[in-house]
């Protein structure tokens, strides 16, 4: 199996000193905590920050919105749904918003920069401001991987023809992101690296303390679909398990869907199996700490949160490459493992490894594992994006009163 792709992300971001003095604007479907603590940052080192949003929240997502003391504002808004059927197999749904009122909002704040996520419609009225506001600048969030981009229908692909042309700078959160704007033909002069943050509240910080050989504890965290790679993992775990009567192994489930059976008709003699349901931020962090690793399996994940939480807690990964987060931190055999769900041969490989690693490398991965990402914190995401911004106001410096 490859190493990780993504140069040493401490070196590629520059402090931006002192704070810019410009009114950004950051159009996104919604924010997540991450988001928040990262905005947060950016709006302290700004001469003003205001956020505009399609929806409170998007009706699958498990926690309330809570934005502290960001200016965020609500849009008008129309949404439907859509389905994402994707050639491994799975299909899921998917939320489309159109923020009709995207272009009145932002003529009243005029922005010195707007920063708008992905490629869609909200992206391309922000590229009609643009035009209409010489003045102003564009930036395009990419939270996107190749893997996952490929597969995008004709109307999507023409649309991102059209915005590329409008926007002053691309964002990309890791290499798979980057390799994708460069097959949409984006100049390398023309983007930045903005990465994701994670939640901190749902890592262990404490020592980490493994198995003895011969019985592991695994977690797994994530939505209970044919996305996140369950039928794949299912079926390894009850194989690799029919291979080693007597190994104990336990699998700590943190999550509900409609595949909640695919682990519930799991359990046997030598794998016992506890359902946990749509996990806290305690009752998570708990599970990282009793946990010998992490599986991923996911089969399409422009990031993929749950790896970086895991590795933050000290926990090695056993992880899909289909999910950017691995891709780009998980070295096979240092602090992990990388595996194909939709590769049943190599999955079962990669899985024996793990669930047959010493307790003893198990403890030096997991300090691997803390250390490849002890540089991922809200300041330095920020710190990234102000400098894509500072660099697209380079040849538009703009007085103010």
């Amino acid at each position: 199996m490859s190493t990780a792709t993504l140069a040493p992300p401490a070196k590629m971001v520059q402090p931006v000193e002192p704070p810019l003095d410009a009114h950004v604007v950051i159009l996104n479907n919604y924010l997540r905590p991450l988001h928040v603590a990262v905005y947060r940052e950016v709006a302290r080192r700004v001469r003003k920050l205001t956020v505009l949003l399609s929806t409170p929240m998007e009706p699958d997502r498990n926690w309330e919105p809570e934005w502290g003391d960001l200016d965020v504002r609500i849009q008008k808004n129309w949404t439907w749904r859509a389905r994402w059927r994707h050639s491994t197999g799975f299909e899921v749904p998917n939320f489309i918003h159109f923020p009709v009122d995207t272009l009145p909002q932002l003529r009243r704040l005029k922005p010195d920069v707007v920063c708008s996520a992905e490629f869609g419609v909200r992206t391309l009225l922000a590229g009609l401001f643009r035009l209409t506001h010489r003045r102003s600048r564009l930036i395009v969030i990419g939270n996107m991987s190749a893997h996952i981009e490929r597969e995008r229908g004709l109307g999507r692909r023409l649309l991102r023809s059209v915005v590329r042309k409008f926007a002053d700078r691309f964002t990309y959160n890791g290499s798979s992101c980057r390799t994708y704007l460069g097959e949409l033909g984006i100049p390398a002069g023309k983007t930045g690296f903005f990465p994701y943050f994670f939640d901190e509240s749902k890592t262990w910080a404490g020592e980490k303390q493994f198995s003895p050989d011969g019985r592991r504890t695994i977690a797994f965290s994530g939505f209970l679909d044919g996305r996140k790679g369950v039928p794949q993992m299912a079926l390894a775990l009850r194989e690799w398990s029919r291979k080693h009567p007597g190994f104990r192994l336990e699998l700590q489930v943190c999550g509900t869907g409609p595949l909640r059976a695919e682990f519930e008709q799991l359990a046997s003699q030598d794998l016992s199996v506890m359902m946990l349901g749509h996990a806290d931020d305690a009752t998570l962090a708990q599970v990282y700490a009793e946990s010998d690793l992490c599986i991923f399996p996911s089969l399409a994940d422009e990031w993929g949160l749950v790896p970086v939480e895991a590795m933050r807690s000290g926990v090695p990964v056993l992880g899909s490459v289909y999910a950017q987060s691995v891709e780009d931190l998980v070295v096979d055999g240092v602090n992990g493992w990388r595996f194909r769900p939709d590769q049943p041969a190599g999955f079962l490989g990669q899985l024996d490894r793990a669930l047959t690693c010493p307790t003893s490398q198990l403890t030096v991965m997991s300090r691997a594992a803390r250390a490849s990402v002890s540089h991922i914190t809200a300041e330095w995401a920020a710190e990234a994006l102000l400098e894509v911004i500072a660099n697209s106001l380079v040849r538009n410096r703009i007085p103010h009163s």
